[in-house]
């Protein structure tokens, strides 16, 4: 047994450290021969029982699991806050700048829709002003509805104002019909008027007549008129004014044998006994007031447009007389004056022939002739 161990020894030896030392090798003696073999088979074998647990972790999952690492939460919260307040801080930043573009935008369409509604004001006035006399007085722009460049007398300034109509929003759509300028009429020529002349065979009691509501024609909307159409009815208004003046005036001085009658805004004269001819001036503003209404029957419309129309074209003519001894063309050696009564010296006119010259018949004298002419070629 002592030989075998021996040879076994020497073998280990030869094969451990001659073969990779080939020289002399010393080496401290072991206490127990097979030491060394025992050491280099502990750490194989712990090696081989290391590799077993890692390949039993590793194919088994019951041996070791993996649990997740722990995280501050507050840390997670604050990156979260810190993130939102820098996205709240980019989004006010770009509406900002979107607030500022979209401001920028309002103010110049607003802009462009000032100059455009200045440059048809403009466009606007120059239309008016070229129907219509116009002057500025101060800041304010007035004109004239009045007949006194064509000879009228008539006392009344028939002024109105051009104003700039302000009641349209700009953030809407224009509408169609929309003026930017507007006229304001003075309140006794606003609505419409006409002169009403009729022939009545019964003549009526006097404490009926005075003001009464004859007015019939279909009455426009007022806040949809233009301008012009305004302008031209409030000027028809004071035409009639101006007629139903006249025939007013005339009445109360002519001498007749049946004194004419001028009550408010009626004027009665019988051209014919048991005849009665009627001129009523009848205005209407569009109000509603509360007349007194008596159950009678409608009566039919005897209105004479004839005579109206004669009466709006006699004082026309009347208008002329008053201008053409001024304005009109006259001759350049004779003075001013009628033209027949310019031919007085060359055709020998005597005093008799030139007083019935000078006399001219007023417009209640005309009518009344036309109101006789026509009634008699009725009968």
């Amino acid at each position: 047994g002592g030989e075998m161990v021996q040879t076994l020894q020497r073998q280990s030896e030869c094969c451990f450290f001659l073969s990779f030392f080939p020289g002399t090798v010393k080496f401290q003696p072991s206490l127990w021969p097979w030491d060394s073999v025992r050491n280099n088979l502990r750490g194989a074998l712990t090696e081989m029982c290391v590799l077993h647990d890692v390949l039993s972790v590793v194919k088994e999952k019951k041996y070791m699991a993996l649990d997740p690492v722990s995280h501050d939460p507050t840390a997670g919260k604050t990156q979260q806050v810190f993130q939102l307040i820098s996205k709240k801080k980019s989004l006010a930043t770009a509406a900002q700048l979107l607030l500022k573009g979209a401001e920028k935008l309002s103010k110049s369409v607003a802009e462009n829709q000032e100059n455009r509604r200045q440059r048809d004001f403009n466009s606007e006035l120059l239309r008016l002003r070229s129907q219509w006399k116009l002057r500025k007085v101060g800041d304010k722009i007035l004109g004239d509805l009045s007949y006194r460049s064509a000879g009228s007398l008539f006392p009344h300034p028939g002024t109105f104002e051009v104003i700039k109509n302000t009641d349209i929003d700009l953030d809407k759509k224009l509408p169609e019909d929309y003026c930017p300028l507007d006229v304001q009429i003075p309140s006794d020529l606003e609505g419409s008027a006409y002169i009403k002349v009729s022939i009545q065979k019964q003549a009526p009691d006097i404490g009926d007549l005075g003001t009464v509501n004859l007015f019939r024609r279909p009455q426009k909307n007022k806040a949809a008129q233009p301008w012009h159409i305004k302008l031209e009815a409030a000027q028809n208004v004071l035409l009639c004014k101006e007629i139903f003046a006249q025939l007013s005036r005339e009445a109360v001085q002519i001498k007749s044998q049946i004194p004419h009658i001028v009550v408010k805004n009626q004027i009665i004269s019988q051209p014919f006994p048991g005849l009665q001819l009627s001129i009523s001036l009848c205005h209407s503003t569009g109000e509603k007031k509360s007349n007194r209404a008596s159950p009678e029957k409608p009566k039919p419309d005897d209105h004479l447009h004839v005579l109206e129309h004669n009466l709006h074209q006699m004082m026309r003519e009347f208008h002329k007389q008053q201008l053409s001894s001024v304005v009109m063309p006259h001759p350049a050696s004779a003075p001013f004056g009628h033209k027949r009564l310019r031919l007085a010296g060359p055709m020998a006119y005597d005093k008799a022939e030139i007083a019935n010259l000078q006399q001219n018949e007023g417009l209640l004298e005309k009518i009344i002739k036309q109101a006789k002419h026509i009634f008699l070629r009725s009968r």
